[in-house]
């Protein structure tokens, strides 16, 4: 199934493709870095930017970045879980701190999965997202 993906993805050539688990906590790239490496790798030499789709957690996050991905996005579904409860401010640190760590590796960032029209304020005070 994956190799069937990759091969719709190089036959149609986007300028990016999200990669994703079914799941909503991202991709284990720490758990299968290799795996994700040669998924990638073809996505590179044909022109179009892999965004790989993790949780906010700098083992991810670091283990992304030895992909050789540009893109991150990072999954906001704990923040949105928890938007106007006690643990809401826990999951938003967690998510600013991971952006700033990816940033620090030259990763551009995006945030995403649950966010809506209420929830997404506090997201627009992280920089450079």
């Amino acid at each position: 199934m994956i190799r069937e993906m990759q091969k719709v993805v190089l036959k149609n050539k986007p300028h990016a493709c999200y990669i994703t688990s079914e799941k909503m906590t991202g991709l284990n790239v720490a758990g299968q870095l290799a795996k994700v490496i040669s998924f990638v790798g073809p996505l590179f030499l044909s022109g179009i930017n892999p965004v790989l789709s993790i949780a906010p957690e700098f083992e991810q996050i670091e283990a992304a970045s030895n992909t050789g991905v540009r893109f991150v996005e990072l999954i906001a579904v704990d923040y949105s879980n928890n938007f106007g409860t006690e643990r809401e401010e826990t999951e938003f640190q967690k998510l600013k701190n991971a952006a700033e760590f990816a940033q620090k590796l030259n990763l551009t960032v995006n945030i995403g999965h649950g966010l809506n029209y209420e929830n997404i304020k506090r997201i627009c005070e992280i920089t450079n997202i």
